[in-house]
This record gives structure tokens, sequence and C-alpha cells, in this order.
């Protein structure tokens, strides 16, 4: 199904999801409206954000809520790239999986296939 990813979370904690799609091929073009979720600790969700016609990532916002605060991180592309770039890693791979670190109060990403 174009214009969806699944969601792992490799985290002792839940982390809340916001994806966008983007309008078209170019990062500049605007956004879809957003599509969210709650993904549970080492566990996974599926999000549709797009469509056939708008199949292409263009952010991701990550959130969880530790020790009395709410941290948050938003991974924007700004434009299309290749190998190595935030644009392939989203719209290149089926699967995001975001990790939150509480020793530095940080999220990691990585995809795969």
């Amino acid at each position: 199904m174009s214009g969806s990813k699944t969601i792992k979370n490799n985290s002792a904690t839940a982390i809340a999801v916001v994806l966008r799609g983007r309008r078209g091929s170019d990062p500049s073009g605007g956004n879809l409206p957003p599509v969210s979720g709650v993904v549970g600790p080492e566990q996974s969700i599926k999000l549709q954000y797009g469509n056939d016609q708008n199949p292409y990532l263009n952010s991701l916002e990550v959130e969880v809520s530790s020790d009395g605060g709410d941290i948050r991180q938003t991974f924007v592309t700004t434009s299309r790239g290749g190998q190595g770039t935030l644009d392939n890693l989203f719209n290149t791979n089926n699967t995001l999986v975001v990790a939150f670190d509480a020793s530095n109060c940080g999220f990691e990403l990585s995809s795969r296939n």
C-alpha cells in the first residue's frame, strides 16, 4: 500500500508518532494532513499517511513523556536526496525503527524493508 509505514519501537517506553506525507514528489510542495499513533514498548504499528498519488513521507515527529517532561524530536526532509539522506531513509524503506534513550533524552532513527 502506497503512503504507509510500519513504525517499530525499540524502546522500553511508549512513543507517540506523527507522520506527514508530502503533496507530490518535491518536499517543498506542502504536507498532507498528519496521522498519528502511539507505539507501545517493543511493539509496531502501521500508519497510512498518503495514497498512490502522494506516496512520499515528508516528516516524522516522535515524543515520549519521561520523568516529568515531554521530549519531542522532529525529522523533516527539505530536499530530495539519494543514499544517506533523510529523504532516502523515509522513502525507500517500509519500516521506520525508533528508539528513545533515557540516558541522553534522545531518539535514534533507522529503517529497514
